[in-house]
């Protein structure tokens, strides 16, 4: 079941009715129920895997919090954490690391015939959301073994954490020190909050299907084909796919908070204007938050995260973003795309380090500056201010431009259609024949430019405010007509480009 289907629309205003009129006491198991529906509706057969998950991490975390000190606890975290991470690598990896075994077997001339029939045992299609409940699983255990996190004692509560369905599909990778709170807390309905969670849900939608649909047919066209193509038609398709990853993923993050919001319950924010970022760094302090503080938290600290040397620190930024890439997608283009991320963090250090040397070296002339008169301080203060601004709105194009550049390598089908794409995207710079091309109308750019400057103006004043919240402040009906237009705009283009896509973060 996905968010943008009849099936979901019929599904969540039952599930909301009635959620709210069951008593607290039972509430749980209702919840119970409409998560396993949510969820076995797109994969009847893997639910059986989602419960011998939760019922393996609930017991290991239980162990663990039962025995002292030394007395077996790293066995049932080893278990706990390894089991769903097994199943994860082989349901996601398993066929991607045999064609490797085969491939280099073939290279190397060595026999892999009597390898080949083993091929059926790896043909199995990739449990939807196993990469989001197995890292809110693992992430549970290793908490619960650090101290940080009560094991659960209600089997229920706990199930309703790992399979919640707004989240259970495709994030966000909620924490249970968070969650699970929320899911015991007696709670009254809000109007409010409520009016808030539609207005989310709206804001998503409007992502999803104004821009990231409409833009799926365009890049999918020349990504599907990249060897037909040249020039500017490819770096047009590039940045059409960079502003429609995030449309679609933030869509889908808005219209999941928004959902859990209507049954009382805060989701973790995972996006915060990425695209305004100022370093790579801080692009992943603001894209996917959830899955970069996890990689944060259970992967780069672990490793030894800052509090080592230069070149260790370097190693484990790589490390990371390696994993990070192969945790997207089972294939070169998601490890080099993860690799490149991981050369920019390394890069930017480096630059950061000089930047600094250099600045202590011209800190006295600085100081002589601002030692004189009034007027030249003001004068220096204004500069620098205006100085300031200049580089900061390079410093986000910059960030952009190589942010986008590293989107090509994700989204490429195969490693020879990134590396053609690449090289090839420089050869001429024809905006007409790029439009062509995608048999793209001046009318068609038109719109797609008024949405895109909507959603920038969006999200550079929600930098600072809650605009959902703002909207309190408007007349009734000016509201119900932003509602009314939005729903008809949406509708209308939904007809237009019949069937919607699916999110792009559904197939991870």
């Amino acid at each position: 079941m996905i968010f943008d289907s009849l099936t979901f629309a019929v599904f969540l205003p039952i599930t909301f009715l009635v959620y709210w009129a069951v008593s607290h006491k039972y509430r749980w198991i209702f919840l119970l129920a409409a998560n396993y529906w949510f969820y076995m509706s797109g994969s009847a057969r893997y639910g059986l895997l989602l419960t011998v998950t939760m019922a393996v991490t609930y017991v290991c975390a239980l162990q663990i919090e039962r025995r002292p000190a030394g007395k077996g606890r790293k066995f049932f975290l080893w278990l706990g954490a390894g089991f769903p991470l097994a199943a994860l690598l082989y349901f996601k990896y398993a066929s991607f690391l045999w064609k490797t075994v085969l491939y280099l077997a073939k290279a190397l001339s060595a026999p892999a015939k009597e390898l080949v029939g083993y091929d059926l045992l790896l043909q199995v299609i990739i449990p939807l959301g196993i990469s989001f409940y197995t890292f809110k699983a693992v992430s549970y255990v290793v908490d619960v073994y650090r101290g940080r996190q009560r094991a659960e004692r209600h089997f229920g509560y706990y199930a309703c954490f790992l399979s919640y369905f707004p989240d259970v599909i495709s994030g966000p990778i909620d924490r249970a020190e968070i969650l699970l709170p929320q899911l015991k807390k007696d709670k009254r309905f809000c109007y409010e909050d409520g009016v808030y969670a539609l207005r989310m849900m709206l804001l998503g939608y409007a992502k999803k299907l104004l821009l990231a649909d409409v833009l799926t047919g365009y890049t999918d066209m020349i990504f599907n084909n990249v060897t037909h193509y040249s020039g500017f038609t490819l770096l047009f398709a590039s940045f059409l796919f960079t502003l429609q990853i995030y449309c679609d993923f933030s869509g889908y993050s808005d219209i999941a908070m928004g959902v859990s919001k209507l049954f009382g319950i805060d989701l973790m924010r995972n996006f915060s204007t990425p695209y305004f970022a100022r370093s790579i760094r801080e692009f992943w302090k603001r894209w996917h938050i959830s899955l970069s503080t996890w990689f944060r938290d259970y992967v780069y600290i672990p490793l030894g995260g800052n509090r080592v040397s230069k070149p260790r620190k370097a190693w484990n930024l790589m490390a990371t973003f390696l994993v990070s890439g192969l945790w997207h997608g089972a294939d070169y283009t998601y490890i080099l795309w993860g690799g490149i991320h991981g050369l920019y963090q390394v890069a930017e250090n480096c630059l950061q380090d000089l930047a600094a040397c250099v600045r202590r070296k011209r800190m006295p002339s600085v100081r002589a500056v601002t030692g004189r008169t009034e007027n030249g301080r003001e004068d220096f203060g204004k500069r620098a201010c205006i100085r300031g601004m200049v580089v900061g709105s390079m410093q986000t194009v910059v960030t952009f431009l190589l942010v986008n550049f590293a989107w090509i390598f994700f989204r490429s089908d195969k490693l020879q259609d990134a590396l053609y794409f690449v090289t090839h995207m420089f050869s001429d710079f024809s905006f007409g024949k790029a439009l062509s091309d995608m048999k793209m109308s001046a009318a068609d750019l038109f719109m797609i430019c008024v949405f895109l400057l909507f959603l920038t103006a969006y999200d550079a004043v929600g930098r600072k405010k809650d605009l959902l919240r703002e909207m309190d402040r408007l007349p009734m009906w000016c509201r119900w007509c932003l509602y009314l237009g939005v729903a008809l705009v949406i509708a209308a283009i939904r007809i237009h480009n019949g069937t919607s896509q699916q999110f792009i973060y559904f197939r991870f």
